[in-house]
């Protein structure tokens, strides 16, 4: 991605606030890294259970989600915010599988990154699913 090409990236962002739910620790932390400087307002959880809580008690534009996770992986926390009525952009993040299967007629996901993610892979992503914040 082009330096100006990332400003403009991160100048759309800017005001969003995006939900980051990962297992790993590290993962989160360097996904947190990758959208500081984005203006995003960004929200972790470690699990499904805490990401289903967060969501309750607070808007989201988008979720970037973990597939593996213990207890409850990623494909059914996004069940279950469908059934909740959950509409907003759900990005699926594994580092097993080619992503053809989260991503497939009647899936609930609107986009598959692969692990290990890079910035541009993610702003790239983000910038496509979020709508622009308008200064009208």
């Amino acid at each position: 991605m082009a330096l100006v090409d990332a400003w403009f990236a991160d100048k759309q962002l800017e005001g969003k606030t995006v939900l980051v739910v990962d297992d790993t620790l590290d993962n989160l932390i360097l996904i947190e890294a990758y959208l500081r400087s984005s203006g995003v307002t960004i929200v972790t959880a470690s699990n499904g259970i805490e990401a289903l809580d967060k969501i309750k008690s607070k808007r989201f534009d988008l979720v970037v989600m973990d597939i593996q996770m213990p207890t409850l992986d990623g494909i059914e926390v996004t069940t279950i915010l469908r059934m909740r009525g959950f509409e907003k952009p759900i990005i699926a993040c594994t580092a097993f599988g080619d992503g053809g299967s989260l991503l497939g007629e009647g899936s609930e996901f609107n986009a598959y990154l692969a692990k290990p993610l890079t910035r541009t892979n993610l702003l790239d992503c983000l910038t496509r699913l979020i709508e622009p914040v308008r200064n009208d």
